[in-house]
């Protein structure tokens, strides 16, 4: 699914299920006839009088290797609609590429508050993608916040996505995901107070712990991509 639909679809399901309340995270692998194998990773949180506090977080550790094409999506798309509410969405994909012709991946973070006073919103999507070598790529990294109608209200939203060759084929072990997962939760506690940073001249400062944290675990690492979307509603 193309970056705009899915800024489409995310926006539609936050019409639909506001009024409800309604948390899920959702990931899979999945091959078609034509060769190619993706993984897709999404989380929703929908905060509500029946769930004024909503937090939801999708975390996922995908192997695409020896396929033509491969291609990965992660989102995460946070919305408040209460007075007094807060909700939060986490996602953090990490998605391994080994011998593959070419890569499609899409980072997507949605953040909105709408009709309410003293409400908070925040999404945060982190996307790894580790190559065993360099390779045909499209990748894009989006991030969207809205405050609508309300007051005293905030909405933040981050997408990172960082694409590395790692040769060795070395893997991040338990300890390193979970310091990747405690690291984006830190990103979804204000991320947009890094907006000034991240677009600064040079390497910002996300950009390099990120770096270190897959350096530290990966052995030497060239960085192909990164990119860090950060929007304040």
């Amino acid at each position: 699914m193309n970056l705009s639909r899915r800024v489409a679809a995310i926006l539609s399901a936050v019409a639909v299920l506001g009024s409800t309340g309604w948390s899920a995270a959702s990931s899979h692998d999945q091959g078609d006839r034509s060769g190619e194998k993706s993984a897709d990773l999404t989380a929703v949180a929908i905060a509500s009088a029946g769930d004024p506090t909503a937090k939801d977080e999708a975390f996922a550790v995908t192997q695409l290797g020896s396929g033509h094409h491969v291609s990965g999506d992660a989102s995460a798309g946070a919305d408040t609609n209460c007075d007094g509410c807060t909700s939060t969405a986490t996602t953090v994909s990490v998605i391994y590429a080994n011998r593959t012709k070419d890569a499609r991946v899409d980072n997507l973070a949605t953040s909105t508050t709408t009709q309410c006073t003293d409400c908070a919103s925040a999404a945060v999507s982190v996307q790894v993608v580790i190559l065993r070598q360099s390779q045909t790529l499209i990748a894009n990294n989006r991030s969207f916040a809205a405050n609508v109608a309300c007051e005293g209200c905030t909405s933040n939203a981050a997408a990172y996505q960082i694409v590395v060759v790692a040769p060795r084929g070395d893997r991040l072990d338990s300890r390193e995901l979970a310091e990747l997962r405690a690291w984006a939760r830190t990103q979804a506690s204000g991320p947009a107070q890094s907006t000034m940073g991240l677009r600064s001249t040079g390497k910002s400062t996300t950009q390099r712990q990120l770096e270190d944290q897959l350096r530290a675990a990966l052995g030497p690492v060239t960085t192909v991509r990164y990119d860090a979307d950060v929007k304040a509603g």
